[in-house]
């Protein structure tokens, strides 16, 4: 009987032991998945800054790198304040189309944010041309509503900043719609 007396401590003692080392294992899987959450979640966070840094990173790059492109585009566009400036741009077209040239009217359509101008040209007729096609290929989206050319009559001079040489005279009504026009 004294041996089975020594068997039940240490079953005992083996079961206490057991029962101890499954709860510290228990303990420390409970604390490492804790921990394990906590590192996922930070490590998470770590990649959302990083991400967020480069996207930045990437924004301040093309930023930089678009701004010559970007100058470019904002001056196909003519705002309210620099309508006096587009009108004597039109108007120094005068002198390298040898021809006289005439701003009748000008007018903001608020309704279409437009610039409407009426133009009257007078010119050889490929110096007129020539006017007309400077017009078109300006850096800004201009609408022309109506372009009239007519020849001028016999014996007309040549007004004041139109060389004749003595070929006939052509007049043109021009009425353009500036569209990239900010008011």
């Amino acid at each position: 009987m004294n041996q089975s007396h020594r068997k039940i401590p240490l079953f005992l003692i083996a079961l206490v032991c057991g029962f101890t080392a499954v709860t510290v294992l228990v303990y420390f899987v409970f604390v490492i998945q804790k921990k394990s959450a906590s590192v996922a979640s930070a490590s998470d966070e770590l990649t959302q800054l990083e991400e967020t840094r480069n996207a930045r990173l990437t924004l301040k790059k093309t930023l930089f790198t678009t701004e010559g492109e970007r100058d470019t585009l904002s001056s196909y566009f003519v705002d309210s304040t620099n309508v006096v400036q587009f009108i004597e741009t039109i108007e120094g077209f005068a002198a390298p189309t040898a021809t006289r040239l005439e701003i009748t009217n000008v007018e903001v359509v608020k309704e279409k944010k437009t610039l409407s101008l009426s133009i009257l040209a007078t010119g050889q007729f490929q110096n007129v041309y020539h006017l007309v096609r400077m017009l078109e290929t300006m850096p800004v989206e201009i609408s022309f509503s109506r372009l009239s050319l007519s020849r001028a009559g016999d014996g007309v001079e040549a007004p004041a900043g139109a060389v004749s040489n003595g070929l006939p005279l052509w007049n043109a009504a021009i009425d353009i719609e500036l569209i990239s026009f900010g008011s």
